[in-house]
């Protein structure tokens, strides 16, 4: 509906989301308190804020959850059973979906659920790539999308439509933002899964702060490296909106990757193979040392350089790449 416009509010959304994860997650790590247990000692009535957040979250998720089964209902329908259009199927779908989610809440682990949700991930990264090629979208007003800083307006054509021109362009953008990047409930809940990482105190059953004495240097390099695992879960969580960039970021003529020289192709397995094991080291304790040499931790920092350069080292590689001739019908 508002087209390009949305972009810019999707990146200071994405960076506030961002800011919200690794906050929690690191108060978790150094003080093995969920928010929410430290929310109870506010001023005022005991625990009025997490009962404000449970009376809002009675009254919205059955919304978001209907919503989100509809959407999903209507999408396997719609690629299953594209004749029954009109016959209710989706709603069957909607209702199968979302019993196959709650299986999985009740019996499954949390590792089974990040293995999951790696490969969810996986999979979207890839449709979504596919797609910014094949709808070929008008690539300069998409990228001054994210510089946009004019206020969103409806277009004309919502004038038609007066159950729509009728809501303030704020709610309509709320409901926006609440869809695409998620809920801060979503979030908050996520950080509970610490717990199951072990990383630092995140464990601890008794929450309570680490005591760090005014000189002790080696305490205070202890919580910077406990500090450094969700800083890079987050970073590399977030940091997906990179691949939006790519069209600019590669200057090479040649579009086929079958033409490709040796340069472009060795940073694509690279980078490949580099965000599988982000995300396995995302499921593993960083301390440990699961793959060779060295901690999980150092893994992912080695990691995390390697994605950032496979993005802004393209425009070099890409134009210095030696490629082969590319014939007519592929151009």
């Amino acid at each position: 509906m508002f087209g390009y416009q949305l972009l810019s509010l999707f990146l200071v959304v994405c960076v506030f989301k961002w800011a919200l994860v690794f906050a929690t997650a690191r108060h978790m790590v150094l003080t093995g308190a969920h928010p929410f247990q430290r929310w109870v000692e506010l001023p005022g009535p005991r625990g009025w804020l997490p009962m404000v957040f449970l009376l809002l979250a009675i009254v919205s998720f059955p919304i978001w959850v209907s919503f989100h089964a509809g959407t999903l209902g209507t999408l396997v329908s719609g690629l299953l059973h594209p004749e029954t259009s009109g016959t209710e199927t989706h709603l069957l779908w909607g209702m199968v979906i979302l019993f196959i989610v709650v299986g999985l809440t009740f019996t499954g682990s949390y590792g089974r659920l990040e293995k999951l949700q790696l490969i969810f991930v996986l999979l979207m990264l890839f449709a979504v790539t596919v797609s910014l090629f094949l709808v070929h979208p008008e690539w300069g007003d998409l990228l001054a999308g994210f510089a946009n800083v004019t206020p969103p307006v409806y277009p004309e054509w919502v004038a038609e439509h007066p159950d729509i021109a009728k809501r303030p362009v704020w709610v309509e953008l709320s409901t926006y933002v609440g869809v695409i990047g998620g809920s801060g409930y979503d979030y908050l809940a996520y950080v509970t899964y610490l717990r199951d990482k072990q990383w630092g105190l995140a464990s601890n059953e008794q929450p309570s702060p680490v005591p760090v004495a005014a000189h002790d240097e080696a305490a205070r390099i202890r919580l910077r490296q406990w500090c450094r695992a969700p800083l890079i879960d987050c970073t590399m969580s977030f940091a997906i909106v990179l691949l939006f960039f790519l069209p600019w970021l590669d200057r090479s003529k040649v579009r086929s990757i079958r033409y490709r020289g040796w340069m472009y192709k060795t940073m694509l397995i690279l980078f490949a193979v580099n965000f599988v094991m982000l995300g396995y080291l995302g499921t593993v304790n960083p301390g440990h040392v699961d793959l060779i040499w060295f901690k999980n931790v150092t893994w992912a920092q080695i990691g995390l350089v390697v994605y950032f350069a496979f993005f802004l080292l393209m425009p070099i590689y890409t134009k210095l790449d030696r490629n082969k001739p590319e014939p007519d019908r592929v151009r």
